[in-house]
């Protein structure tokens, strides 16, 4: 959400897609409806215009997930999906596709195939490292422009105030 905005805020015409057909959270996120979305559009029950909805920031428009499918997967490997992300293109200077875990589930392995680049998002306070490692190596091995890794849930505060714990203020060490 953080990245679609930046690039909206440069001026971008920007595409926010909440193609996480597991837990879609991009509508909580912008206080919108999960429906019509993403998925109601692909069953034909929707058009294009219905689900583009603007957004606060100048620039950015978003689309929800919509109802979500019993079987994700086959909704994003078709050649319809192909078909609407070249429109999209068409449209926007940038579409960000918010998908599913990268190990948890097929649907990003899909999606990897179909985008110009992969951003990794990393929750620093839950993730291993081994599973970050292995994300990574899917996302290249899918030949992928893997373009880096955005730490997420990172606090600041809680690493300088774990270093303090140690010292007193003036610097010498405290009695345990």
């Amino acid at each position: 959400v953080n990245l679609a905005g930046a690039f909206a805020q440069d001026n971008k015409r920007t595409l926010l897609i909440d193609a996480d057909l597991r837990k879609p959270r991009i509508h909580d996120l912008f206080n919108m409806q999960k429906s019509p979305g993403f998925t109601d559009y692909f069953l034909d029950n929707v058009t294009l215009n219905d689900i583009i909805h603007p957004s606060k920031l100048e620039n950015l428009n978003i689309i929800t997930s919509g109802t979500l499918p019993q079987n994700p997967s086959e909704l994003l490997g078709t050649k319809r999906m192909i078909d609407f992300l070249s429109e999209m293109r068409e449209k926007y200077d940038v579409i960000i596709l918010d998908s599913a875990p990268v190990i948890a589930v097929t649907d990003t392995e899909i999606l990897s195939r179909l985008v110009d680049a992969a951003v990794l998002v990393v929750s620093s306070d839950s993730a291993q490292l081994n599973l970050v490692e292995k994300a990574v190596q899917f996302i290249k091995n899918d030949h992928s422009l893997f373009l880096g890794t955005v730490l997420n849930k990172f606090s600041y505060k809680a690493g300088y105030d774990s270093y303090y714990k140690y010292f007193s203020y003036s610097g010498k060490k405290k009695a345990n």
